[in-house]
């Protein structure tokens, strides 16, 4: 659906074939890489911030997702033009051809002037909730989807109140 590779981190909006096949695939290319990088230039440790993290999201928060990815570079200063940044998706949608890594045909069915769709920006409460989600694993999406998602996997996905206190 979307991506975009950034100095220190990326963001990949996908959906697996498998229910492995995304962690398997992430972790395959993260160690390939840092090898590579690290015999390349003589390093060792980690390359990037923080660790593989997915949460799914409904049809209304993974395009919202989509923009917030791809306007990422212009929110990093990397770029003042989301499609003009050349590690990102957004020129592919903008420009309505597939590149190497995303066919762009699903989205610009939702959405046909992604130019446009880009330039509305990404609202504040949307960026709160998908870096929340982000953080916590639980699913985006409305209570009709979440509600879904926990009948499918017989398990509460919503934010609890915090336990009682432990005193040491």
């Amino acid at each position: 659906m979307a991506y975009c590779l950034l100095r220190h981190h990326v963001h990949l909006i996908v959906v697996p074939s498998t229910s492995e096949s995304l962690a398997k695939g992430i972790s395959e290319a993260h160690i390939r890489y840092t090898r590579h990088i690290n015999f390349k230039k003589k390093w060792r440790g980690h390359l990037w911030q923080g660790r593989f993290s997915s949460h799914p999201m409904d049809n209304r928060y993974s395009m919202e997702a989509v923009r917030y990815v791809e306007l990422n570079p212009v929110r990093a200063r990397e770029s003042r033009i989301a499609w003009q940044y050349r590690w990102s998706s957004a020129k592919a949608h903008v420009m309505g051809e597939n590149d190497a890594l995303v066919d762009v045909k699903p989205m610009l069915q939702r959405v046909p002037d992604w130019k446009a769709y880009l330039l509305e920006g990404v609202h504040r409460e949307s960026i709160r909730r998908i870096r929340e989600h982000e953080v916590s694993g639980l699913p985006l999406g409305d209570k009709l989807f979440v509600k879904s998602l926990e009948r499918t996997y017989k398990r509460t996905l919503v934010k609890q109140k915090p336990g009682p206190r432990r005193d040491n």
